[in-house]
């Protein structure tokens, strides 16, 4: 379940369930969702692919990343 902070294994925020996922792959990415946004290679959304990380931003820009999700396909 979500809980502010949550890394795991029993309660996740969002970031630290991306960083578990992509664990899970065998990938590694950092602990918040802004330093997720930072360090990845970004791509306009209408190029989003299934995997792909989608962030929400309280201004438009990397530094109000507040959410971080992975896409699912099909506008998920």
């Amino acid at each position: 379940y979500y809980t502010w902070g949550g890394n795991g294994p029993k309660a996740f925020d969002c970031s630290g369930f991306t960083q578990n996922a992509f664990a899970q792959a065998g990938k590694s990415l950092p602990r918040t969702a802004s330093a997720q946004f930072a360090g990845g290679h970004k791509v306009s959304l209408g190029n989003v692919r299934v995997g792909d990380l989608v962030f929400w931003s309280n201004n438009g820009s990397g530094s109000g990343v507040y959410h971080v999700a992975i896409y699912i396909g099909n506008g998920k």
